[in-house]
């Protein structure tokens, strides 16, 4: 399993940012991380609510492999 390290803020702003994250306890295995894209309501201040208010346009898959 594999997790975001930092609580980032979120920056509407900003086009592109650095996202480290860093494996759990356990075995590498081979995983995948899905990012889901959604357009921002204007007053949008925390990530997670915005997401549950609108509808997702689109998503990406990353294969991640810790082996």
């Amino acid at each position: 399993d594999y997790a975001e390290l930092p609580d980032l803020p979120y920056d509407r702003d900003r086009l592109a940012r650095l996202l480290p994250f860093g494996i759990l306890a356990g075995p590498p295995k081979e995983d995948k991380m899905v990012v889901h894209f959604a357009p921002a309501p204007p007053d949008a201040a925390d990530p997670q609510a915005a997401f549950t208010a609108v509808q997702p346009v689109g998503n990406v898959t990353i294969p991640l492999s810790a082996a």
